[in-house]
């Protein structure tokens, strides 16, 4: 139970919490105010709840200043800079449009006294991005579950960590909510499939923002050189956030600099070069990159005879921002890429040749419309063409005809909107409209060859059609932040009009925060979260040429959070995920990396009624600016799925994940050493059996329960080596990076069943990635 203090003394129980609760959340009454003794953070998140608007780092507010004298001073931001003073801290306004305070050193000169007259805001250098680099790691930020992360990575600690191919997402899998396998970039976050994530750039909603897909999205189009922050929403996410079912990624990029800052680098697998800056007198940004990967050259370079294999991609980003005025930031961005993945192999006989084009443009425009309401609207267009052929010809395996092309073209606008009426109140609202149009063409001619599979039909599948429609959102939230309590109450209603069904969903949302003591929170959330079958998903592929009605997910968690000093901290969650209104899942049984996945004779339809997924994550992290910092996470998860009447676990499902960083900084060279073990994931088991066919039984594969056994348990150790060099002109970094030192043999799948004389059946299983090493350089000059 909570326990609540009063001025006539002790209260226990969930009654006290309620009464101060209603009586907190009446307009018009105060939380108490900074006073001699109280701790300096405490005090500093009360007057921000009174408008005060401050963003503060645990570095420079630990967790043992307290409030050195009571402040004579009414209005908060006085009162702020009264009970800063003495520990030489000031206010500095926030680049930006909305009015935010950041506390910081004093430049140059001894801190005042508190009985000095206060002094006037320091003016910003330049506006940009409403969120500044680590910045957004305080304490200052009032936080409640649904605006909290399950980690949050600056561009530094992405930079150390171990990511082969210096991928973003790669990095994110770290993360002890997430389940993923060493090919692709997309993730699982808490038991949901890979399409339940969203991943938001700068604003916007990202389609499939991976390359080659046709390795189910092997890397993110995202170069992480140009990201500033990560964070990730595993579940529980406010209102503001609709028509997703398991979880979001948000990426900011970096803010536009000072002065000039120009980087260009190689890695094992690509190219860069980037150049941020500032224009009119610090009023305006740009940010431009542009980024090729080499895969297809290295390929070519280690030729095997048996084939080739080039996988191409491109990517391109650029940002302008502009002040207009003191209250608005105008912001245009594009995000451009393009990829091409080739492959023949001459012992199977097998020719696939994939290409995508993405485009995706937006405006923003953030605007401070009085000192208690702001808004940000967000204007966009998406274009993404994907063409997908093969032709197999493999006498032991299926020969098969495909051609799968996708023209995806969408316009929408966003525009959230806060309003603080009162003291202590926040209310949130907004609108979200989008048109969408799909053109399918698809073809597939498809026969199985091989002799363990007899008497399987052809396969004949041809769509041409095309699909429009929209979707449009309301929310509304509100939010009461207290002394030690926060409430959040959000509701959503979405409709769409594309799948035929005009469906309409509304989605209550609930958080809480209450704060046990200075260092040590309780958060809670409940939600129901509602996704439509993307427009662009229509599964075609199989053989279905209709929607279905959209996914429900009924979010349930509860967090803890304790800091023992300004570097060590802990975090605990328990959660529980309950789906309903499942469509149909296609899996292959034992290898979802073909060619024509969907023509292999291990294809698998998976008709379930619900599914639940429920876990615990605890996660211990170091972090300061000593020499040694590390973070370990540890993840108890299930996730089911009935069929039939029956649970059968999801094939990533990891009943136990552990996670474990360590880094070692010196003055030149940082060393990061990354581990990664789990449980081994489903499998289904196989043998040889009689098979019925047409012309009677015949021997073949013979499957058993789908995912009753499972892979042996995965292990992981990479390392990554890096060197800082001060040049006349700039700063030159290098690094080296070994993936899988030890060379684990992770097995992922069973790459061939074959039917021998005898007759037995010889099944070939197939590892993860090997040792990998990798390797670059940046030069960043100005």
């Amino acid at each position: 139970m909570f326990d609540v203090i009063t001025s006539a003394g002790r209260r226990s129980g969930l009654s006290a919490l309620l009464a101060a609760l209603l009586l907190c959340m009446v307009p018009g009454t105060s939380c108490a105010e900074p006073h001699a003794g109280q701790l300096l953070r405490d005090a500093l998140l009360e007057l921000n709840a009174g408008g005060a608007a401050l963003v503060f780092s645990s570095e420079l507010v630990d967790a043992r200043m307290r409030v050195k004298q009571t402040p004579r001073s009414a209005p908060p931001l006085e009162m702020a800079r009264e009970i800063l003073a003495p520990y030489g801290l000031v206010l500095s306004r926030a680049p930006g449009p909305v009015p935010r305070w950041l506390v910081v050193r004093a430049p140059e000169e001894p801190a005042r006294e508190p009985d000095d007259e206060p002094s006037a805001p320091t003016e910003p250098t330049r506006s940009g991005e409403p969120i500044i680099e680590e910045i957004l790691v305080t304490a200052g930020r009032y936080r409640i579950y649904g605006e909290d992360v399950a980690a949050e990575f600056d561009h530094e600690e992405v930079d150390r960590l171990p990511h082969l191919a210096d991928d973003l997402m790669r990095a994110v899998k770290r993360l002890p909510a997430v389940a993923a396998d060493d090919i692709s970039a997309r993730i699982n976050l808490r038991g949901g499939t890979r399409e339940e994530t969203a991943v938001y750039l700068d604003g916007l909603k990202l389609t499939d923002p991976f390359h080659l897909k046709d390795l189910q999205g092997a890397l993110s189009i995202v170069d992480t050189n140009l990201i500033d922050r990560v964070d990730v929403l595993p579940g529980g996410f406010p209102a503001v956030y609709g028509d997703q079912a398991s979880g979001i990624v948000r990426v900011q990029t970096l803010p536009p600099p000072d002065r000039a800052v120009h980087s260009v680098g190689v890695s094992f697998v690509n190219a860069f070069a980037n150049t941020r800056g500032s224009f009119a007198d610090d009023r305006g940004g740009w940010l431009v990159s542009l980024r090729r990967g080499y895969l297809d050259w290295l390929f070519q370079l280690v030729d095997t005879g048996a084939g080739e294999f080039t996988p191409r991609y491109l990517d391109f980003l650029a940002k302008v921002d502009r002040d207009l005025g003191d209250r608005h930031l105008l912001a245009g961005q594009v995000l451009a890429a393009q990829d091409d993945l080739e492959y023949f192999d001459d012992s199977e006989d097998t020719r696939t040749d994939g290409n995508t084009d993405t485009l995706f443009v937006w405006g923003r425009l953030s605007s401070s419309w009085t000192e208690a309401l702001s808004s940000e609207t967000v204007l966009w267009r998406n274009a993404v063409d994907r063409r997908r052929l093969a032709v197999v010809n493999d006498p032991d395996d299926i020969t098969a005809n495909l051609r799968d092309e996708r023209d995806i073209e969408s316009i929408g606008l966003r525009s959230d909107w806060h309003w603080r009426p009162a003291d202590d109140w926040t209310i949130g609202f907004g609108v979200e409209a989008t048109d969408q149009r799909v053109a399918y063409d698809y073809a597939l001619s498809a026969v199985t060859n091989g002799a363990g599979f007899p008497g399987r039909p052809p396969i004949e599948r041809r769509t041409l059609r095309a699909v429009d429609g929209g979707t449009l959102g309301l929310y509304a939230s509100v939010r009461r932040d207290l002394g030690p309590l926060a409430v959040e109450l959000g509701w959503r209603r979405d409709r769409e009009t594309y799948t035929g069904l005009d469906q309409t969903v509304w989605s209550p949302r609930l958080n809480l925060r209450y704060d046990l003591g200075p260092d040590t929170k309780l958060l809670a959330a409940w939600g129901e979260h509602h996704q439509f079958q993307p427009i662009e998903a229509l599964q075609v592929e199989d053989g279905i040429e209709h929607y279905f009605p959209a996914l429900k997910s009924e979010h349930r968690i509860l967090g803890f959070e304790h800091h023992f000093g300004p570097a060590l901290s802990l975090r605990a969650d328990v959660y529980q995920k309950r789906y309903q209104d499942l469509r149909p899942r296609f899996v292959n049984l034992f290898d979802g990396y073909e060619a024509v996945p969907e023509a292999e004779p291990d294809r698998h339809r998976v008709d379930a009624t619900s599914a639940e997924a429920r876990g615990i994550e605890v996660t211990v992290k170091h972090r300061s600016d000593s020499a040694l910092s590390w973070w370990i996470s540890y993840a108890y998860a299930r996730v089911d799925e009935r069929v039939d009447g029956a649970d059968i676990p999801r094939e990533w499902d990891q009943p136990h994940a552990l996670n474990a960083v360590l880094n070692w900084r010196g003055e030149r060279w940082n060393i990061n050493l990354a581990s990664a073990w789990h449980r081994g994931w489903p499998r289904t088991p196989a043998g040889l059996g009689v098979v019925d066919t047409p012309d009677g039984p015949q021997p073949g594969v013979a499957t058993g329960a789908r995912n009753a056994d499972r892979y042996n348990d995965y292990v992981r150790v990479d390392a990554r080596v890096s060197r800082d060099l001060k040049l006349k002109r700039g700063e030159f970094t290098y690094f080296f990076e070994l993936y899988n030192i030890f060379d684990s043999g992770n097995t992922c799948c069973i790459d061939e069943a074959e039917l021998l004389p005898g007759p037995s059946l010889l099944l070939r299983e197939e590892n993860w990635l090997p040792r990998v090493p990798s390797f670059g350089f940046t030069w960043t000059f100005g």
